[in-house]
């Protein structure tokens, strides 16, 4: 099964072997959105945004309410500066599935890149609402607090973000590690 093999090799991180897979079950099947998804985040991951945007593109075109591949988009279009591309992908994701708390982290960071930093932690806000133990809502909650010297509110949800990370948070972990015992040693600091 050629989607199965593309999963493992894209898993194991060869990029050639999935590629391969994947294109042949588009030539069995043009209409697969998850081997045109899955494809177009091994093109992402690779650096590939314009094959990253097509590849999502032609999953949404198959089926629009595939909120995962919106999403998916979304994020490869923010990663080549087209914020109101991204946020039309991510609401158009909402209108299908409002709830869905990965598509409102993901328009929390467009906004956050677009400098709508109140909308962006109103979002992140309502994320860990619906969701407390979404680790990636807390990060970045917590990254937005501290940049803005809300150092007792950053605190705490990189806590919360340690306290709930699974291993595919493995490369922030030791990071956020570090900022928790520095943002402890100052409020263990007498003030003046």
């Amino acid at each position: 099964n050629h989607f199965n093999l593309a999963l493992r090799d894209q898993n194991l991180g060869d990029f050639a072997r999935a590629r391969e897979h994947y294109l042949a079950v588009l030539a069995e099947d043009e209409l697969n959105v998850e081997a045109r998804n899955n494809l177009g985040l091994l093109y992402h991951g690779r650096g590939m945004t314009d094959e990253a945007i097509t590849e999502f593109r032609h999953a949404i075109a198959v089926n629009p309410r595939y909120v995962k591949a919106r999403g998916n988009l979304a994020v490869a279009l923010m990663a080549a500066g087209r914020l109101p591309e991204a946020r039309a992908e991510l609401r158009a994701a909402l209108d299908v599935a409002p709830r869905d708390v990965d598509v409102l982290v993901n328009m929390a960071l467009v906004e956050r890149r677009d400098q709508h930093l109140e909308r962006a932690i109103e979002l992140l806000v309502k994320t860990i609402a619906a969701s407390p133990e979404h680790a990636v809502a807390h990060y970045n909650l917590a990254v937005l607090y501290d940049e803005h010297d809300s150092l007792a509110l950053a605190f705490d949800h990189y806590h919360a973000f340690l306290k709930h990370a699974g291993p595919e948070h493995a490369s922030l972990v030791a990071a956020v590690q570090l900022r928790v015992l520095a943002l402890e040693s100052t409020r263990d600091r007498p003030g003046p």
